[in-house]
């Protein structure tokens, strides 16, 4: 490449110990994204100035070696060199990607010890740090202590909105910068339209589209693409298909944001018609588009367009791609056929976590759950890490007595690995506990946890009433509700049962009178558990 000639002539000529030359030539071998070469340069470089340790940090981070562009920054600290507004903002945005909390603070804190905190480059990254971990009142505490924010400081107060669910704020945020005249760009109108998309509000979507066409923004396939996904996800789809038959450029993207949008909406055949149409204008599909296609002739129950989709896969050498992999194994599960997922297993030549999960859970989709303990164990002597899902599916097939001492070998290798803390994982350990008759065991999991949703709650209930602990469900019934969660039908089918074995009138009305405020009457377990309690004890 051209680059590479340069550093060529820059040798030939004398010019290796050139500080300037050395430091563009860094820059240049980090954006063409051959980072090896850039450290190779970086390393040669004999007296190293503020611009090279910054334009290696920065290089370092946005080719995504995060935790090598932190220990950078340290080293740059130990050589004496105060950090600018760049190599502080590259840094930061690399305690975004790696959740580093307690570096992000520290960062901050030296943000303010060299006065460089309202530095609009720093302010955003900060935004971006807090906004990525959650911490909305510290973006927004930022955000007001930056005392001219440009578009680009509005955009990631906004984006920490979006990014959070926060839609309103979002959308009072850009009004407000329409209201001050300023500039909106692409990135505030990608937002905006995530936004949209996430809180399926079709009118603001429509406003944004309007915003849009008003501005001076190049409307390019970026925007286009995202406009048809936002009225895809509003409901309309009418809208997004018109705006697609409008374009006069199209990139995969867009057939893929399409063909989404139909299969999301159940429209087999529109989808494989937009599939068709895009092959007939030469547009090559990726393992998006072939994904997308398996995974809608799973639902729909198309085991020949299934075969035809993976023909294609074959055709375009894609095959081996682990998302279409690990579509084409649920389809052939879904469908039955496990000696089909096996072979697209055996295949593969590199096997990802989520194949290894996808081949378990399609084994226990088909009752094969000692196949499923044996391809867990394949996996885990092969030197790849379970994950949060695999225990979860792998506890669901060691339910059963006759595997309850392989069941209790891994409950103690997720409590050694620490995902027992997952809620994922929790309720699958409560479930096989109380299968067990553990409901010691079960217990101690479930109050361990540091946070629980409804599936965990469910689980121990349903655990605590299989085992005859009546007053325990009840009890924990109350507590449910005393933090403030709405239990959910099985829950209070448990509860119902549980009040009906107590013969407790008292309480049967009450656990009936919550199912009836929260409109969980209809729910079939609810009912079951209702005509239960009125045949046993004859009122209502």
């Amino acid at each position: 490449m051209a680059g590479a000639h340069g550093h060529a002539q820059i040798i030939k000529y004398g010019f290796i110990k050139n500080t300037f030359l050395l430091n563009n030539l860094l820059v240049m071998y980090s954006k063409c994204h051959c980072l090896g070469e850039a450290r190779k340069v970086f390393d040669q470089i004999p007296d190293r100035n503020l611009v090279s340790w910054t334009s290696m940090i920065t290089g370092t981070v946005q080719n995504g070696e995060l935790v090598d562009g932190l220990f950078l920054f340290l080293e740059m600290k130990r050589g004496g060199f105060m950090a600018n507004e760049f190599a502080l903002g590259s840094v930061l945005m690399a305690c975004s990607g790696l959740e580093a909390l307690n570096f992000g603070f520290s960062l901050h804190g030296y943000a303010l010890k060299i006065g460089i905190e309202l530095n609009l480059f720093v302010g955003c990254a900060l935004l971006d740090f807090y906004g990525k971990l959650r911490l909305i009142s510290m973006a927004e505490h930022i955000f007001e202590s930056i005392t001219d924010p440009d578009v680009a400081c509005w955009n990631a107060l906004v984006a920490c909105y979006v990014n959070n669910r926060v839609a309103e704020k979002a959308f009072m945020a850009v009004s407000f910068m329409h209201k001050q005249n300023l500039q909106l760009d692409q990135f505030t109108f990608l937002v905006m339209l995530k936004a949209c998309s996430i809180s399926r509000n079709f009118d603001s979507g429509r406003q944004v589209h309007a915003l849009i066409i008003q501005s001076r923004v190049r409307k390019g396939l970026s925007v286009l693409n995202s406009l048809i996904d936002m009225y895809f996800k509003t409901g309309s789809s009418l809208w997004g298909m018109a705006l697609f038959e409008k374009m006069e450029e199209r990139d995969i993207i867009s057939w893929n944001t399409v063909i989404a949008g139909l299969a999301q909406i159940g429209n087999k055949k529109e989808a494989v018609s937009a599939f068709k149409k895009m092959l007939l204008e030469r547009i090559r599909p990726n393992h998006v588009t072939l994904s997308l296609l398996i995974r809608l002739c799973s639902s729909n129950g198309d085991l020949d367009l299934g075969f035809q989709i993976h023909g294609h896969a074959y055709h375009h050498t894609l095959a081996d791609d682990s998302h279409i992999a690990v579509s084409l194994i649920h389809m052939y599960a879904t469908f039955g056929i496990i000696e089909y997922a096996e072979c697209v297993f055996k295949c593969m030549n590199f096997r990802s976590t989520n194949t290894w999960n996808e081949m378990i859970s399609g084994y226990l989709m088909n009752q094969r759950g000692i196949q499923a303990l044996r391809i867990f164990s394949k996996m885990y002597n092969s030197g790849m890490k379970p994950n949060e899902f695999t225990y979860s599916s792998v506890l669901g097939a060691c339910s059963s007595h006759e595997y309850s001492k392989m069941g209790t070998q891994l409950q103690a290798t997720i409590i050694k690995s620490g995902f027992d803390s997952y809620c994922f994982v929790g309720s699958s350990l409560i479930y096989s506990y109380s299968r067990f008759g553990s409901i010691d065991d079960a217990l101690r999991v479930f109050y361990d946890m540091e946070t629980l949703d409804l599936v965990c709650w469910g689980a121990m209930v349903s655990g605590l009433s299989r085992h005859g602990f009546f007053h325990e469900v009840l009890e924990l019934l109350n507590q449910l509700r005393e933090e403030g969660e709405k239990p959910d039908g099985s829950i209070l089918s448990s509860a119902l049962n549980a009040s009906t074995n107590l013969a407790s009138l008292d309480q049967s009305k009450g656990i009936h009178a919550l199912v009836l405020k929260i409109g969980l009457e209809r729910d079939v377990f609810v009912a079951s558990a209702t005509i239960d309690m009125v045949e046993t004890k004859g009122v209502v």
